[in-house]
Protein backbone atom coordinates (compact mmCIF):
# COMPACT_ATOMS: atom_id res chain seq x y z
CA UNK A 1 0.00 0.00 0.00
CA UNK A 2 1.42 3.09 -0.89
CA UNK A 3 1.43 6.80 0.37
CA UNK A 4 -1.29 8.72 -1.83
CA UNK A 5 0.01 12.04 0.10
CA UNK A 6 1.47 14.48 -2.36
CA UNK A 7 5.01 14.64 -2.08
CA UNK A 8 5.16 18.23 0.17
CA UNK A 9 2.71 16.81 2.25
CA UNK A 10 4.64 13.68 3.50
CA UNK A 11 7.95 16.16 3.94
CA UNK A 12 6.60 18.34 5.73
CA UNK A 13 4.55 15.50 8.01
CA UNK A 14 7.91 13.80 8.54
CA UNK A 15 9.81 17.18 9.26
CA UNK A 16 7.52 17.81 11.95
CA UNK A 17 7.80 14.44 13.39
CA UNK A 18 11.28 14.79 13.33
CA UNK A 19 11.38 17.92 15.36
CA UNK A 20 8.86 16.36 17.72
CA UNK A 21 11.25 13.39 18.62
CA UNK A 22 14.09 15.42 18.80
CA UNK A 23 12.80 17.63 21.20
CA UNK A 24 11.43 15.26 23.67
CA UNK A 25 14.70 14.61 25.75
CA UNK A 26 14.80 18.44 26.00
CA UNK A 27 11.04 18.52 27.50
CA UNK A 28 11.72 15.41 29.90
CA UNK A 29 14.18 17.44 31.94
CA UNK A 30 12.79 20.49 32.09
CA UNK A 31 11.26 21.40 35.47
CA UNK A 32 7.99 23.28 36.27
CA UNK A 33 9.49 25.04 39.19
CA UNK A 34 12.30 26.78 36.54
CA UNK A 35 12.90 28.29 33.69
CA UNK A 36 14.24 26.32 30.71
CA UNK A 37 18.18 27.64 31.49
CA UNK A 38 17.70 26.21 35.51
CA UNK A 39 17.27 30.15 36.44
CA UNK A 40 14.40 31.16 39.17
CA UNK A 41 10.58 31.66 38.08
CA UNK A 42 7.93 32.13 40.83
CA UNK A 43 4.22 29.87 40.99
CA UNK A 44 1.57 29.41 42.93
CA UNK A 45 0.10 26.22 44.38
CA UNK A 46 -1.33 24.27 46.98
CA UNK A 47 0.83 21.79 49.51
CA UNK A 48 -0.46 18.49 48.48
CA UNK A 49 1.65 16.49 50.55
CA UNK A 50 4.49 17.23 52.93
CA UNK A 51 7.07 14.96 53.41
CA UNK A 52 9.93 16.06 55.73
CA UNK A 53 10.18 19.89 57.48
CA UNK A 54 12.54 21.02 54.76
CA UNK A 55 10.40 19.09 51.62
CA UNK A 56 6.83 19.60 50.06
CA UNK A 57 4.87 18.80 47.15
CA UNK A 58 3.44 21.92 45.58
CA UNK A 59 0.66 21.06 42.87
CA UNK A 60 1.47 23.13 39.92
CA UNK A 61 0.24 23.10 36.42
CA UNK A 62 -2.05 19.99 38.04
CA UNK A 63 1.57 18.19 38.68
CA UNK A 64 2.82 17.70 41.99
CA UNK A 65 6.11 19.57 42.04
CA UNK A 66 8.89 18.44 45.19
CA UNK A 67 10.00 21.53 46.85
CA UNK A 68 12.88 22.05 49.16
CA UNK A 69 13.04 24.94 51.34
CA UNK A 70 15.82 26.99 50.37
CA UNK A 71 18.68 27.78 52.84
CA UNK A 72 17.75 25.69 56.06
CA UNK A 73 17.75 22.06 56.97
CA UNK A 74 15.12 20.73 59.33
CA UNK A 75 16.59 17.62 61.43
CA UNK A 76 15.52 14.10 60.33
CA UNK A 77 12.80 12.14 60.95
CA UNK A 78 14.87 10.06 63.16
CA UNK A 79 16.58 12.81 64.94
CA UNK A 80 15.61 14.69 67.81
CA UNK A 81 12.38 17.26 66.77
CA UNK A 82 12.66 15.76 62.94
CA UNK A 83 8.72 15.05 63.54
CA UNK A 84 8.12 17.95 65.57
CA UNK A 85 9.76 20.46 62.92
CA UNK A 86 7.56 18.06 59.97
CA UNK A 87 4.25 18.57 61.89
CA UNK A 88 4.54 22.25 62.21
CA UNK A 89 5.67 23.26 58.75
CA UNK A 90 2.33 20.75 58.24
CA UNK A 91 0.06 22.67 60.20
CA UNK A 92 1.92 25.97 58.63
CA UNK A 93 1.38 25.02 54.89
CA UNK A 94 -0.79 21.76 54.26
CA UNK A 95 -3.87 22.09 51.78
CA UNK A 96 -2.96 26.56 51.55
CA UNK A 97 -2.15 28.18 48.38
CA UNK A 98 1.27 29.09 48.98
CA UNK A 99 4.11 31.40 46.61
CA UNK A 100 6.79 29.74 45.99
CA UNK A 101 10.03 31.73 45.55
CA UNK A 102 12.45 29.35 43.25
CA UNK A 103 15.89 29.68 43.14
CA UNK A 104 16.89 27.02 40.73
CA UNK A 105 17.46 23.00 41.57
CA UNK A 106 19.14 21.02 43.81
CA UNK A 107 21.11 17.72 43.34
CA UNK A 108 18.28 15.69 43.45
CA UNK A 109 16.09 17.71 40.98
CA UNK A 110 14.18 19.38 43.13
CA UNK A 111 12.89 22.62 43.06
CA UNK A 112 14.91 24.78 45.75
CA UNK A 113 13.15 27.98 46.79
CA UNK A 114 11.48 30.30 49.41
CA UNK A 115 7.69 29.07 50.39
CA UNK A 116 5.23 32.40 51.03
CA UNK A 117 2.31 31.44 53.38
CA UNK A 118 -1.39 33.24 52.00
CA UNK A 119 -0.62 35.47 55.36
CA UNK A 120 2.82 37.00 53.82
CA UNK A 121 4.77 34.66 56.12
CA UNK A 122 7.79 32.90 55.06
CA UNK A 123 8.29 29.43 55.89
CA UNK A 124 11.67 29.03 55.95
CA UNK A 125 12.64 31.92 58.08
CA UNK A 126 9.66 31.11 60.49
CA UNK A 127 11.24 27.56 60.84
CA UNK A 128 14.53 29.08 61.89
CA UNK A 129 13.02 31.60 64.02
CA UNK A 130 11.09 28.81 65.96
CA UNK A 131 14.14 26.78 66.25
CA UNK A 132 12.99 23.89 64.28
CA UNK A 133 15.88 23.47 61.83
CA UNK A 134 19.88 25.19 61.34
CA UNK A 135 20.73 27.82 58.69
CA UNK A 136 22.30 25.95 55.88
CA UNK A 137 25.45 28.02 55.24
CA UNK A 138 26.30 25.74 52.76
CA UNK A 139 23.64 26.72 49.97
CA UNK A 140 22.84 30.48 51.61
CA UNK A 141 26.31 31.84 52.60
CA UNK A 142 25.28 35.65 52.44
CA UNK A 143 21.44 35.37 53.95
CA UNK A 144 21.96 37.34 57.16
CA UNK A 145 18.41 37.39 57.60
CA UNK A 146 18.36 33.86 58.34
CA UNK A 147 21.78 34.32 60.22
CA UNK A 148 20.02 36.53 62.55
CA UNK A 149 16.88 34.03 63.42
CA UNK A 150 18.95 31.63 64.07
CA UNK A 151 21.42 33.26 66.38
CA UNK A 152 18.52 34.65 68.42
CA UNK A 153 16.87 31.23 68.46
CA UNK A 154 19.89 29.74 70.12
CA UNK A 155 20.49 32.15 72.37
CA UNK A 156 16.89 32.26 73.88
CA UNK A 157 17.31 28.04 73.05
CA UNK A 158 14.13 27.35 71.31
CA UNK A 159 13.09 24.52 69.70
CA UNK A 160 16.29 22.32 68.72
CA UNK A 161 18.75 24.74 70.68
CA UNK A 162 17.25 23.43 74.05
CA UNK A 163 19.63 20.61 73.22
CA UNK A 164 23.39 22.05 73.58
CA UNK A 165 24.76 18.73 71.75
CA UNK A 166 21.91 18.56 68.67
CA UNK A 167 23.49 17.48 65.65
CA UNK A 168 23.04 19.20 61.98
CA UNK A 169 21.00 16.71 59.57
CA UNK A 170 24.25 16.68 57.27
CA UNK A 171 26.70 15.29 60.12
CA UNK A 172 23.78 13.54 61.60
CA UNK A 173 23.71 11.41 58.41
CA UNK A 174 27.73 10.43 58.93
CA UNK A 175 27.34 9.41 62.37
CA UNK A 176 24.70 6.73 61.86
CA UNK A 177 26.60 5.29 58.91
Amino acid sequence: MSDQRPIPLRFTSALVLSIVFLAAPTWAGFKAGVDADNRAASFTGPVVRVLEGDTFEVLHNDHPEHIRLDGIDCPEKGQPFGLFAEHTAADLVFGKKVTLLTHGLDEYGRTRGDVILPDGMNLNQELVRRGLCWWYRKYAPGDTVLEGLENKAREARKGLWADPQSVPPWEWGKQRK
